[in-house]
């Protein structure tokens, strides 16, 4: 949720990132084990030129 525009960032957007960590456990052939998280990080730039309010209950 954004509470502003991104017109006064000084690119005109935003950045945001997203962080996804995957945690591995296997087991077959009567063997299992577990091996180090992964964890993967993605920017992207956005745009935000309008807010809108939203009324609930």
């Amino acid at each position: 949720m954004y509470t502003k525009t991104s017109a006064s960032e000084p690119s005109g957007k935003f950045t945001v990132s997203a962080v996804a960590t995957w945690d591995i456990s296997w087991s077959g052939g009567g063997f299992s084990g577990t091996e180090p998280a992964i964890t993967t990080t993605t920017t992207a730039t956005v745009t935000v030129t309008e807010l809108r309010a939203v009324v609930t209950g």
